[in-house]
């Protein structure tokens, strides 16, 4: 009788002992630093978009918290042409073009967010870096709706419906 009173009490204490009790300011922080990643700003605005995310050359990695996602690919019957993956990559690349300057200093400033934060700094030591990204990373954002959406005008009806309904499901 005694162990079955005891049981709730040790799970408890152990739940308590599981339980993170460092701030959540870290994660902010990574939070923060990957806002401003020019890599995981251009996959995460095409993502689910046919032949996957677009990272050009200059945007090669991940962000600070190491994720990593895939597409599902178009089934036979509604793979993309060849004029499609042409006007597709012929939209990419003079994207890429366009926003060579932005990417370059986005990748500038997140490399020092994320070299300050590898040197102890947290919290409002970063926000000089993420506040001087935010013009650039909104700039980005809107090319970037605007390159998702000329990229979703390529599709045809069905390209889209099934594109709609394979999008990930997120929390």
């Amino acid at each position: 009788m005694r162990m079955s009173r005891a049981l709730p009490l040790v799970a408890a204490l152990l739940f308590a002992a599981s339980c993170e009790r460092q701030p959540t300011q870290v994660a902010d922080d990574v939070a923060s630093i990957d806002s401003i990643d020019p890599a995981l700003l251009t996959f995460n605005s095409t993502y689910n978009l046919p032949d996957g995310p677009f990272v050009g050359e200059t945007m090669v990695g991940m962000g600070m918290s190491g994720t990593t996602m895939s597409a599902a690919a178009f089934p036979d019957s509604l793979k993309l042409t060849a004029a499609q993956k042409a006007a597709i990559k012929a939209l990419r690349d003079a994207f890429a073009i366009e926003r060579k300057a932005d990417i370059a200093t986005l990748q500038t400033l997140h490399a020092a967010a994320k070299a300050a934060y590898a040197a102890g700094k947290r919290g409002a030591d970063l926000k000089p870096y993420i506040d001087a990204a935010k013009a650039e990373r909104d700039i980005m954002r809107a090319a970037l709706d605007a390159l998702h959406t000329a990229i979703w005008n390529v599709l045809t009806p069905a390209q889209q419906a099934w594109v709609s309904a394979h999008k990930p499901k997120g929390p």
